[in-house]
This record gives structure tokens, sequence and C-alpha cells, in this order.
């Protein structure tokens, strides 16, 4: 997987993060309760994963384009603001659910309203502007440098201990696209996601034993994972390779050819 195709299917996630988000928001904008603590969880991703792994890659490509001397100023600086604006208004949003509940309803749907649109708009600027830019200028070997220096990161998404923190976030998500696909169609609704498969992630320590958990069917999609090279591996689904995975620490591959397919099986 590209960087720039990893930041996609990142924006695709936080988007349907924010998906989970509104469903709240339209309870309280109804004069219901909404599930604060599903809200803190979310305030909680927002703030750990984009800071520590989504914009550090997206700063990374920014150093490339302007080494290539190719990166608009404005594109940079516009980058950097809404960033750092989506920071605060997540430490908005994180102050108004530490209130007592019930007593700020209002401020807690205007300031959620805020945050909901305001990172769907700063995604929707990035895919229209930035990422055409990456995709333009950005040659192979540009490439292979950028994903061999970040997957060699510690990165926490890479971690059990992250995973467990955001997995009330991936059951939202999964209930969410459940109820959707139920109310749509049966025939789909009725396709179960593969039980226990998020639980497993602590068993795959290395690549023969995700290629163990994939030939048991124990996770989605008929795929193999196998070394390029010393700074990488590849996951193929009949010998045609899917995604390249640069990283020569074994675990970080195999769990990250994990979350490719837990991921395709959901899209």
């Amino acid at each position: 997987m590209s960087l720039l195709s990893m930041l996609q299917a990142e924006h695709g996630n936080l988007a349907r993060l924010l998906n989970v988000a509104e469903g709240e928001l339209l309870k309280i904008e109804n004069g219901g309760d909404c599930d604060r603590g599903l809200l803190r969880a979310v305030a909680e991703y927002f703030r750990e994963y984009p800071e520590q792994c989504h914009h550090p890659k997206e700063d990374l490509a920014l150093a490339r384009l302007r080494q290539r001397g190719v990166l608009d100023p404005g594109l940079a600086e516009g980058v950097a603001r809404e960033h750092e604006e989506l920071r605060l208004l997540n430490e908005s949003l994180a102050h108004v659910l530490a209130g007592v509940e019930g007593r700020e309803r209002g401020e807690l749907g205007a300031v959620l309203r805020r945050f909901i649109d305001r990172n769907r708009d700063h995604m929707q600027h990035e895919e229209r502007s930035f990422f055409p830019v990456m995709r333009e200028y950005l040659a192979e070997e540009d490439w292979a440098d950028l994903e061999f220096d970040l997957f060699d990161r510690a990165d926490p998404v890479f971690h059990q201990a992250a995973e467990n923190r955001y997995r009330v976030l991936l059951d939202a998500i999964l209930a969410m696209e459940e109820r959707r696909a139920a109310g749509s169609d049966p025939a789909r609704a009725a396709e179960v996601f593969q039980s226990g498969a998020m639980d497993r992630l602590a068993e795959i320590t290395t690549v023969a034993r995700f290629n163990d958990l994939v030939a048991a069917g124990l996770l989605p999609g008929d795929a193999h994972l196998r070394p390029e090279s010393e700074r990488g591996y590849v996951l193929e689904r009949g010998g045609t390779p899917i995604i390249t995975i640069p990283t020569a620490d074994e675990q970080c591959a195999a769990w990250c050819a994990c979350f490719y397919l837990l991921g395709a099986h959901r899209a």
C-alpha cells in the first residue's frame, strides 16, 4: 500500500468515525441522550491517531515536495493551520464532554457539529489540493523512500495496546455498518464479520503465523504474505501482488497486512 493510498484509506476511516459521531449528534439535536462514552472515545482517537500517525505521514510528503521545489508555500501553511485548528477543536470537544452530563447539551451539540464539519472540510481540502500534488510530483523512488522511513518508525497503530484502546470505535463502526446493511440489503446483512478476528491480532507475531491464520479461514481474504527484499514484504492473492509493505519488521508487516484484510472485508 503506497503512502498516498494509506492516507486516503485513513481519511476513509476518519470519515466513518465522523459518521458515528454524527449519529450521536442527531440524538442531541432531536432532544435525546447521546453516548458520551462513545464520543469521548472518538475525541481520544482524533486527538491521538492523527497527531501520532496520520499527520506525520503528511509531513513526510510535504517535506519531500518542498525538497523538489514544487510545493506552494500557501498549501503547506494552509495544511498546518488546519491541523492546528482541528487540534484546538478537539480540545474544546474533550472539555465539553468532561462536563456534567446533561448540563451542557446545547454547547456539546454546537461544538460537536463544528468538529464534524471542520474535519470533513479539512479532508476534502487535502484530497482536492494536497493529494493531487503528491500524485503528480512524487516519483516511484520518492514513495519507496518515504514508505520505508514511515514503516520503520515506532507507530502505535501496530501495537496491541493501541488496538485495544481503539477497539470501542471499531466496534461502533461495525455496528453502524451492520445496521445500515440490514436496512438496505438483507443478503449483505446476513454476512457476519469473522468472529474474533480483531482479538487474534495478539497472536500475529510472525509472517508465518499470519499466513497460517489466513489459510485456516480465521482472517478474511485468500491472501499470502511473503518477503520481497530486505526492505519489505508483499501481500499477494493467487500470485498477484495486492500491496507492498515497506518495512523490515516482520511483525509490523504482518499486522499491516491484517489491518488491510480486515479493512477490505468491511469495505
